[in-house]
């Protein structure tokens, strides 16, 4: 049931991700097509239930994605495991100004900002730290979901046939959205470029009122600290964890190389194999937060 619940609420924000992304890539054509665009997937994702299928599958995953961290009992990853682990954590902490800025503006301060020119011109004129900091979560999102991806499909008979033309798509999708983006953004600036484009452009729009843009910034810090918090807490309760289980003893497992690991009782045979592969020299400074025990011959 966990597995299903992980796999169903990272594809439905998957499906959310590939269409803002094929959104961004319209910008190739034009910034009104991009807008012509973005007024259907709207009216797909702004409909109270696929904001609840949205923001619950967002809490299920992040919860699941908690839940495992801690339950590992080493965090001695392959390269591919710890990205994932690493970008997935990291996606929050990156797009909660974007989300707080758009999304909950607009459903509780009662603003109207959720149009590529405006957010364009914020992300390449007024604001364009903002913009990068877009284009990496932009990347970010994606990797991660691409190689949970990758790592659902890949005991599936026919995903090696298929191998290379999904990686093909795994690329230009996220390339194509960023220069999309890109050009999207020049039209913008060089509209910009006029003194009177943005209040004509965007005299519509219910922009935020300085009290509202504090409130705003406010939660921005509120829920950024509620996401490095969450992390830092389960992290810190592995190192409480592994201290009381090596109080009550450890096993200890033998090789035919002579080394022998000791490992906290409910450790897996993988587990204590990666506990006992030399370390990196510039990973040892980690061996606790990691759950590294030192492994040697006996």
């Amino acid at each position: 049931m966990i597995r299903r619940l992980r796999l169903f609420s990272g594809l439905v924000m998957l499906a959310y991700v590939t269409m803002h992304l094929l959104n961004h890539a319209v910008g190739l054509i034009s910034l009104r097509a991009m807008e012509d665009v973005l007024w259907y997937v709207f009216r797909i994702w702004t409909n109270r239930p696929a904001q609840v299928l949205l923001y619950g599958s967002f809490l299920v995953h992040y919860v699941l994605a908690l839940s495992a961290l801690w339950q590992r009992r080493t965090l001695r990853l392959r390269i591919a495991e710890a990205a994932q682990l690493v970008l997935g954590f990291a996606i929050p902490l990156l797009l909660v100004r974007h989300v707080v800025a758009t999304r909950i503006s607009d459903s509780f301060f009662h603003t109207d900002v959720g149009y590529y020119a405006y957010l364009l011109w914020v992300y390449f004129v007024r604001s364009p730290d903002h913009g990068y900091l877009q284009m990496l979560v932009l990347i970010t999102a994606w990797a991660h979901a691409m190689i949970g991806l990758h790592f659902w499909l890949r005991v599936r008979p026919w995903y090696e046939r298929l191998q290379h033309l999904a990686l093909i798509i795994a690329v230009l999708v996220p390339l194509l959205a960023l220069l999309g983006m890109i050009e999207a953004g020049r039209q913008v600036a060089a509209l910009a470029a006029d003194p009177g484009w943005a209040g004509q452009a965007f005299a519509k729009m219910t922009l935020p009122p300085p009290e509202t843009a504090a409130d705003l910034e406010q939660i921005v810090r509120i829920l950024t600290r509620v996401f490095v918090g969450a992390v830092a807490a389960v992290l810190l309760a592995r190192l409480i964890r592994r201290a009381w289980q090596r109080r009550r003893g450890l096993v200890r497992i033998g090789y035919p190389d002579g080394r022998v690991v000791e490992v906290v009782p409910g450790a897996s045979v993988l587990e204590a194999s990666r506990l006992g592969h030399p370390a990196r020299p510039c990973l040892r400074w980690a061996w606790p937060l990691l759950d590294l025990p030192r492994a040697g011959a006996r």
